[in-house]
């Protein structure tokens, strides 16, 4: 897969944040969507993702680890800034072993309550994304809103939406698998990464 492909698959996201601002009443759409728990009843096991580096954006505003030895990628413009690591840009790797992840941060004056049902609706909406199921987990310090999605064919991701309190601030941390069967395992080993981020408190 080459860098473009990547980020277009990781900005998907980030993408519908910004178009989905507007409200909307299609909450029907979500009746179906199941809520979980699965991602903090993983299995106990420690994934070795070897050496880790402490990343940050430039502006001082999140800090995460990831494994030294991924391909990490920085993006920012005036309204939108991330990072983009993956195990599998750089070095061949079978498909059932790639992984990646993403943070994206951006500004909005909406609740995260509003921003995620309306994110909802916007992926629900997609016609090659499957909508699989929601859940609330532990990310620093505080519980937010997950959902775990399909982009067809067999590209699993699951977003962790998180807001700086009192601020404007918005993060989504997006992790990605290629396993079309252990998929949910593979998340859990990158819930990982996820829980070592940090908001930088200025």
């Amino acid at each position: 897969m080459d860098i473009k492909r990547f980020l277009k698959l990781f900005l998907i996201v980030p993408v519908l944040a910004i178009t989905a601002f507007q409200c909307t009443n299609d909450t029907k759409l979500l009746k179906d969507i199941p809520s979980s728990t699965y991602i903090d009843n993983c299995p106990d096991i420690l994934y070795e993702f070897g050496d880790m580096i402490t990343l940050g954006d430039p502006n001082d505003r999140f800090l995460i680890s990831l494994p030294y030895s991924w391909d990490i990628r920085e993006s920012y413009s005036d309204s939108l800034y991330g990072v983009f690591a993956s195990n599998f840009l750089s070095i061949p790797q079978d498909i059932e072993n790639r992984m990646g992840l993403s943070v994206t941060g951006y500004n909005s004056d909406k609740s995260l309550e509003e921003y995620f049902h309306d994110e909802l609706i916007e992926l629900v909406k997609e016609d090659n994304i499957n909508v699989m199921e929601t859940g609330e987990t532990m990310v620093a310090g505080k519980k937010y809103p997950w959902v775990l999605f399909e982009i067809q064919p067999q590209v699993y991701n699951m977003v962790y939406y998180i807001k700086q309190p009192e601020k404007d601030n918005f993060y989504l941390i997006q992790t990605v698998s290629y396993d079309a069967v252990n998929y949910r395992t593979m998340m859990c080993y990158l819930k990982r990464l996820v829980t070592s981020f940090e908001m930088v408190v200025n």
